[in-house]
């Protein structure tokens, strides 16, 4: 039931390919994804209100990514 994923949580997980976010979850923080080079696709889920800056900075494989109407 994570609700907030804080500034430079996942920074740097150069491997990290595939991410599953909690429901509940309202705020992705700065830089939290950055440098996630295996990342491909994410899908925000609904409720999501903020997503901080550079949250997927460099982020090179990322191919696809879906953002619903909540973010602000």
């Amino acid at each position: 039931s994570v609700i907030k994923i804080g500034n430079y949580a996942f920074e740097n997980c150069y491997n990290l390919t595939d991410i599953k976010f909690s429901e509940n979850l309202v705020e992705i923080g700065n830089l939290a994804f950055g440098k996630c080079w295996e990342l491909t696709n994410v899908v925000i889920p609904n409720g999501v209100k903020r997503i901080g800056e550079l949250a997927f900075l460099k982020c090179w494989e990322l191919i696809s990514v879906t953002i619903p109407d909540s973010v602000e």
